[in-house]
């Protein structure tokens, strides 16, 4: 047997006498006792037999340690090549429209031809849905823009048909939009909800001097105050709604003011709330005004501590770090994005840029394969840096569109902080687990 490459051990802050394991492979978490950590340590660096039965199971069925035989790279090549080609989801991410009636200092759009998706793009999407449906168990749309709200009637035209397909044929249907709020009024949602809109993104970017800046409307209008409006508004009807706090150098000090003012909206029920890193994709933003990946970590997990401060749902334990097997739909077989021209692309920070399309939607085959093979042969096994990395099955090479690009800082957040948050979760789940230990005692007490 041998020691797995993506074992982590850390002090328990609660606890001198214990330790905490995780595995970023198998994504098993563990409290270890100082003694079954020297009998760990023994069998791996001195070849010392384990007498703990219950100890070595343990560690084995949890991936800590496992078969000389067993290659781990090849075992996370083989997750990345199944989940990859995989045939059981199909993802579309559609953009309706690129219009928008907002103008954000860091939009990738700008400078992108904009227009309606037509009827025929749209019952050509329908198409591509009827070939894919039997081959395929769910089928997932999101909505992306421009402003898809401004193009409600191509959401509820596609999604109606998909819905009634997916049913038809047994399979399962999932949807999601990403808004900037300022038109999901009730009237709005109701539809949405009709449509199986389960998930929608919003964007905050600070308190309201700071959004206002940052995203006014075309024309130069305020919009935070109508944004929050309408989540306070629709609350009762809201599906799972996360709010994005893009952050930068700009903002960096303020945003977690945008959790105050959603708790003084009692919103913290209704919302997720995450900050979301800029990425320094058009000409018009000042590329030195993005964060690096160890400061945005930083801040990422002090922004998650006061989440939890606040009461916002869900807790620290949503930041469990989890193996990847892919990054997104750049990087997956089955996944594309269609703009309104029904031209194909693999990210959607790709649209509009027609260099970087891959194909378009009448067409069974790709017409550019270069783009196409450069976000799908990249293999993160094969990549000497990453390869030596503990934190691979957690990467697998992050953002594909920023290793095109040629941007060497994309390692994932927890590479600068992944101690904090398995300690954090290691006594949240600690303190859970007594405490629900202690009601069941109070039940069999009162029984």
């Amino acid at each position: 047997m041998q020691a797995s490459k993506y074992n982590f051990f850390f002090d328990s802050p609660d606890n001198t006498d214990e330790l905490i394991a995780y595995n970023a492979r198998t994504n098993a978490l563990a409290i270890m006792d100082t003694k079954e950590y020297e009998k760990y340590k023994n069998y791996v660096e001195n070849g010392l037999q384990i007498d703990d039965t219950e100890l070595y199971k343990t560690l084995e069925e949890n991936g800590f340690i496992l078969e000389n035989a067993l290659n781990e790279i090849d075992l996370i090549r083989y997750s990345l090549l199944k989940h990859r080609y995989s045939t059981k989801r199909f993802g579309f991410t559609l953009v309706p429209t690129l219009e928008c009636d907002f103008e954000c200092i860091y939009c990738y759009e700008q400078g992108v031809q904009h227009g309606y998706m037509s009827e025929d793009i749209q019952q050509s999407i329908i198409n591509y849905i009827k070939q894919k449906l039997d081959h395929i168990r769910d089928l997932s749309i999101g909505w992306h823009g421009g402003e898809p709200l401004l193009a409600l009637d191509v959401i509820e035209n596609i999604n109606k048909q998909a819905i009634e397909l997916c049913n038809e044929k047994g399979k399962k249907f999932s949807s999601s939009l990403i808004t900037n709020g300022y038109n999901l009024n009730r009237e709005t949602v109701d539809k949405l909800n009709q449509l199986n809109i389960s998930s929608i993104q919003i964007t905050l970017d600070g308190p309201k001097d700071i959004h206002d800046k940052r995203r006014p409307a075309r024309g130069g209008q305020p919009t935070f105050s109508k944004i929050v409006q309408n989540l306070c508004d629709c609350k009762d009807i809201l599906p799972n709604v996360s709010v994005r706090v893009n952050v930068d150098k700009e903002n960096v000090e303020r945003i977690q003011e945008v959790l105050t003012v959603l708790k003084s909206h009692s919103l913290e029920n209704t919302v997720s709330v995450y900050p979301g890193y800029v990425e320094p994709t058009n000409d018009c933003y000042d590329v030195d005004n993005i964060l690096d990946s160890r400061y945005f970590a930083k801040i990422e997990y002090e922004f998650y501590k006061k989440l939890v401060e606040f009461g916002f749902a869900p807790n620290i334990r949503h930041r469990y770090p989890r193996r990847r097997s892919n990054v997104c739909c750049a990087d997956n077989d089955s996944a594309i994005v269609v703009d309104p021209e029904g031209d194909v692309y693999k990210c959607w920070n790709d649209v509009g840029r027609k260099e970087y399309k891959i194909a378009h939607v009448t067409e069974e085959d790709p017409a550019t394969v270069q783009t196409l093979f450069r976000y799908m042969m990249y293999d993160p096994t094969e990549d000497t840096e990453c390869v030596e990395c503990k934190f691979l099955p957690l990467c697998m090479g992050g953002c594909p569109r920023r290793r095109i690009d040629g941007i060497t800082d994309r390692c994932i957040s927890y590479k600068y902080e992944l101690s904090n948050y398995i300690k954090e979760i290691a006594i949240d789940m600690y303190n859970q687990k007594v405490k629900s230990q202690q009601e069941e005692k109070v039940k069999k007490a009162k029984i």
